[in-house]
Order: structure tokens, then C-alpha cells, then sequence
């Protein structure tokens, strides 16, 4: 990977991100192994600059940025990179202070940035430009909803719709049961999506059939879950157009979204709360 800036003499910091790179680097190398899939990552003392690091070296590297080197990678930055600041608040800040970049936001105060945007606005710019986030990190629960679906020129006929929705059904079954070994989750709905040649995408919904539940052989379950997907079908305006996209979608309940897994959440590891409201003893960082 890529280093930028000079160690940090704490050896709580430094430890701390050291892991953090090799937990990045792990993470990236079973997604590779695993699935196929290339990743990038960032890594740094706050997330506004992970964030940043992440977009440095795509699509298969990571970068380490330590602290030292925090305010030289945001100053050059355009404000719109930060997160929190979106294009209507850089068109204020462009019109209003003249602020293009990260460093053009140093010369402004606090109390400057609260009047102009808001307290809340103003003080997520104020601190976001000196790399500081005051949001927790917290576990995104689990999901709730599995999709599959699948692209094609077009495809018309019965026979053939139906051969691709049981692909699509064999792999959306097996992620069911994946989900509900971690879970015991069921899912409460079904929901069938079709994109018709020069028609915008349609979507029609039902109760999903009780034999999708795990005590159903596996067959018996793709069976059930493409008539279901074919009796939607049947009920979409465009039956008979040539189709260039099929998607199938379970849903969760909302209330079961977050259960909790067996598999440990990395929140475990950020478990400090942030303080309400960060003090930063020098306004300008490079004054």
C-alpha cells in the first residue's frame, strides 16, 4: 500500500492504525479471493480523510495517511469533496467567501461558517475542513433486502423468461438460507422487476410463497418462487414486450432489519463515543 506523512510518536495511534491497515488489507484480499472483486481502501485518524485516502490509488490499493500528513492532504482538496458540505452549500460558500478549496475554508471562523449555513451545517464545515468527524461509528444492521437480477438484449418468450427467472430464483433461494442462518430472518415480501425494451423499468409485489421457508427443499422452494415471479409478470402492462432486465427482491421487516448475527460487528472495535462539541485551539491551521 501507500504511506503518506511521518509516524506518529504515540504508540497508541500508531498501533491503532497499523491494525487498522492490515484489518483493510485483509478485508480487501478475501474480497479478492473469495468473490473476485478488487477493492480500495483508506485509512487514517479520522473519517473524513479515510474517506478521502480511499478515491487515492483505485482499484486495488489502500492508503495509510498519518495524522502528520492530515491538513496537507485536505488543503489542496476541492470543499466539495468533504462530506457534508453538498453542491448547494459549495455554491454558498463560492459566492459568500469565495471558498473553493479546504484551505480557503481555514480563514474562516467558526462562528462565520455557523451564520452563513447554520449551526449545524456550519460547525460539521468548520470541523470536516481540520479532519474531524464527531460521528460515532456504528454497525449498519443488517440488510434489509437481498436482490438478484440479470441484464440481457432482450428476451420474449414464456420459455425463456422463465429459464431466466429460475437462475435468478436458484440464487436468490440459497441467499435466503445464507441470511437465515445468521438471522432466522424470513423474508416478508417478494417482488419481481422487469425493464421492457424502450419502457421504464416496472415493479409488482407479493406475499412470498410459504414454501420459501427452509424446511422446503431447496427445488421445491426455486419452483414455487418463480410461479410467484411469473404471476407478477403476467400482471405488468408490458407482458408481451421484449424484456433486456429481470430482478428478483425479498424484503425484511424493518423491526428484524438490525437483529443481531452471529458474525461479531467491527463497531466492536469503536466503541468511544465522540464529544458533543470539538475544540480546536488554532482556527488556522497553517497560520
Amino acid at each position: 500500500g501507500h504511506v503518506v506523512g511521518e509516524p506518529p510518536a504515540d504508540p497508541f495511534v500508531y498501533h491503532s492504525l497499523v491494525v487498522a491497515s492490515d484489518l483493510a488489507m485483509g478485508i480487501r484480499r478475501n474480497l479478492r479471493d473469495r468473490l473476485g472483486f478488487e477493492a480500495s481502501a483508506g485509512i487514517a485518524g479520522s473519517k473524513v480523510v479515510a474517506k478521502l485516502a480511499v478515491n487515492a490509488w483505485k482499484p486495488y490499493d489502500q492508503t495509510l495517511v498519518w495524522p502528520s500528513a492530515t491538513l496537507a492532504v485536505l488543503g489542496a482538496r476541492p470543499a466539495r469533496d468533504l462530506f457534508g458540505i453538498g453542491r448547494d452549500m459549495a455554491k454558498r460558500l463560492e459566492r459568500d467567501f469565495g471558498v473553493t478549496t479546504v484551505r480557503d475554508l481555514w480563514g474562516l471562523t467558526r462562528d462565520q461558517l455557523e451564520e452563513a449555513l447554520g449551526s449545524h451545517n456550519g460547525e460539521t464545515a468548520f470541523l470536516a475542513a481540520r479532519g474531524v468527524d464527531t460521528k460515532a461509528v456504528a454497525s449498519a444492521g443488517r440488510r434489509g433486502t437481498i436482490t438478484v437480477q440479470d441484464s440481457m438484449r432482450r428476451v420474449s418468450s414464456t420459455a425463456e423468461i422463465e429459464a431466466r427467472l429460475t437462475q435468478l430464483a436458484t440464487e436468490l433461494v440459497a441467499r435466503v438460507d445464507e441470511e437465515h442462518g445468521a438471522t432466522k430472518r424470513i423474508p416478508r415480501l417478494l417482488s419481481l422487476r422487469v425493464r421492457y425494451k424502450g419502457v421504464a423499468c416496472v415493479s409488482r409485489s407479493c406475499t412470498p410463497p410459504s414454501e420459501m421457508a427452509c424446511t422446503v427443499r431447496g427445488g421445491e422452494r426455486v419452483r414455487h418462487v418463480v410461479n410467484a415471479a411469473m404471476s407478477l409478470h403476467r400482471s405488468m402492462t408490458h407482458p408481451d414486450a421484449p424484456i433486456t432486465l429481470l430482478g428478483l427482491t425479498v424484503t425484511y421487516d424493518h423491526q428484524t432489519a438490525n437483529a443481531t448475527s452471529r458474525t461479531p460487528s467491527i463497531s466492536s472495535y469503536f466503541s468511544c463515543k465522540p464529544p458533543h462539541r470539538v475544540h480546536v485551539v488554532n482556527n488556522n491551521p497553517f497560520s
